[in-house]
Formats: C-alpha cells, sequence, structure tokens
C-alpha cells in the first residue's frame, strides 16, 4: 500500500445514523496519512475523559477510501484506545471491582 500525503478531499460522504457530530463534518488532513473524518457518539462524558462510539474513515487515494470500526473508545483529547465490545465489559468490570476496593480502602482512614 501506498501512503500519500497530498492533500486531497474526498466528496461528502453521509454519516452513520448514530453519528452526533454536525451534519456534513469536515475531513482533517495530516501528514502522511491522508485525509481522515471521524463520525461519534459520546456516551459518557468525564473531567478527564471520555467513552464514545467512533468510526474513522481514511482517505488514501479517490479510490481508496477504508473504514476502521466502529468501536468502543476510552480517552481524553491526546489520544485514544480502540476497545473491543468484550474489552470495553472487561474494563467496566475492573472499574467496578476498583472503585469497591477503593471504597473498602477509604473506609478503613
Amino acid at each position: 500500500m501506498t501512503v500519500t500525503t497530498e492533500s486531497f478531499t474526498p466528496p461528502p460522504t453521509s454519516c452513520p445514523s448514530w453519528c452526533t457530530l454536525p451534519a456534513g463534518h469536515p475531513w482533517e488532513h495530516y501528514y502522511g496519512l491522508g485525509a481522515t473524518r471521524y463520525h461519534s457518539r459520546k456516551v459518557w462524558t468525564g473531567a478527564a475523559q471520555r467513552v464514545e462510539v467512533l468510526t474513522q474513515e481514511v482517505a488514501y487515494s479517490a479510490t481508496d477510501v477504508r473504514t476502521l470500526g466502529p468501536h468502543l473508545s476510552l480517552g481524553d483529547d491526546h489520544g485514544y484506545v480502540p476497545l473491543t465490545a468484550l474489552e470495553a465489559r472487561e474494563l467496566a468490570a475492573a472499574l467496578v471491582e476498583a472503585a469497591a476496593e477503593l471504597e473498602g480502602i477509604e473506609g478503613t482512614l
């Protein structure tokens, strides 16, 4: 696969029905990656983290546009961690377990 660095912008496409970004939201350009567009539905936003459903479209050329996802994303404004449904359930269970342990520790102080 050859990755283009040119500033190619694909024609607009429709968003998935679950995307909550404004209709027709733009493509962005990243050096060495090509035009990229995210589709997002935020599920939860905390003080420094967010959980969202996310799909990424990457246009390497006019005839090579690929979709990555959808997946769950846990992250902040500096990056994200893609999660499968199983990984998300495991993370949720781990957070519940950690919260119970923390409550036990706080109760002894």
